[in-house]
């Protein structure tokens, strides 16, 4: 997979997170999200293979399976693993060196992993 393909698959990542973000409420107060919720909207706008589970709702979008982590402050951070691609740490540093607000990792699996909260 090259960096331009994983940069696309990732930007989709981002605007899934945008699309899901806690919303102002009408007083301008933050509004946070329940799972069920964050369920709802991505089903709202067409993504499909739903779960929620404990902590964070998984999802499909073209063909590629995201999580989406709910924290108790209601912070949202979006989760990409790929197995069997081969990159290396000098291509997950050159990710994290040239992109805000993410980083790219090797899990224990050695499977590499983006993440953006």
């Amino acid at each position: 997979m090259t960096d331009r393909n994983l940069a696309r698959i990732f930007a989709l990542g981002m605007l899934l997170l945008f699309t899901a973000a806690p919303a102002l409420a009408g007083d301008g107060e933050l509004r946070h999200f329940k799972l069920p919720e964050l369920a709802r909207v991505l089903k709202s706008e067409g993504y499909g293979s739903i779960k929620v589970n404990d902590d964070h709702v998984r999802f499909k979008a073209n063909g590629r399976t995201f999580g989406l982590y709910l924290y108790d402050d209601g912070d949202l951070q979006m989760y990409f693993g790929i197995a069997g691609v081969s990159l290396t740490a000098e291509n997950l540093n050159e990710w994290n060196k040239n992109y805000r607000l993410s980083r790219a990792y090797l899990d224990d699996e050695g499977d590499p992993v983006l993440e953006a909260d």
